[in-house]
């Protein structure tokens, strides 16, 4: 049972409905109230002034409403973390997609930098896309170190071979410059044209270092 509105309360809400509390707390009730008159109304030829009887009151409950509602919030919970899941693996996916081109390059890079000069980057997309201009760029790259490293190869190669021919060059003259000289500082020069002709020896493996 509502606790129903005064006269005055039911002319002030004018015929429009409004929402209480049922007065044992089960509930909300929508309700609408209209007064009450008898009299003039009754009649087009009645002349007495329509006096006030009362208020005509009709409420229902709203908990069949309610009910719905909060079904409702619970399944759009229940929707809204399911499709969260759902893109949280479907980001998952993508993002691990995206990086494994990446990855590849990760990998290229490292046995570049083992040694293996002759690895490239794959071509994982294409030349107008970011990553297949990074491939580009990087292979281009390592075009000129693979070039750079083999001439200083063989700039080290060469080198070596002047290195070895001249050490030979002066190896042989100054073996016998030095056993001339051996020879004159034993005392093995007994005459003086023995030691002219030592002294020119020297003089030619001198000239022949020279050249």
């Amino acid at each position: 049972v509502l606790s129903g509105p005064d006269t005055a309360a039911v002319a002030a809400r004018g015929g429009r409905p409004f929402t209480v509390r049922g007065p044992r707390g089960d509930g909300r009730w929508r309700v609408i109230a209209v007064p009450r008159r008898t009299g003039g109304l009754l009649s087009e030829a009645a002349t007495e002034p329509a006096t006030d009887a009362g208020s005509v009151v009709v409420a229902t409950s709203m908990k069949q409403v309610d009910g719905t509602v909060g079904r409702m919030w619970q399944n759009y919970l229940t929707a809204g973390f399911a499709l969260l899941v759902v893109l949280a693996v479907v980001g998952w996916f993508a993002v691990r997609s995206g990086l494994r081109p990446l990855s590849r390059v990760e990998r290229t890079a490292a046995e570049i930098a083992g040694g293996d000069l002759s690895r490239r980057v794959p071509e994982l997309a294409g030349p107008k896309t970011e990553l297949g201009r990074l491939a580009g760029a990087l292979n281009g790259m390592l075009g000129q170190l693979e070039t750079a490293f083999a001439a200083r190869a063989e700039s080290e190669a060469r080198m070596s071979r002047f290195v070895a021919d001249a050490s030979h060059e002066l190896r042989t003259p100054l073996a016998g410059i030095k056993g001339l000289t051996d020879l004159h500082r034993m005392g093995a020069l007994a005459d003086r044209d023995a030691v002219d002709a030592t002294m020119a020896r020297i003089a030619r493996e001198s000239e022949r270092l020279t050249r």
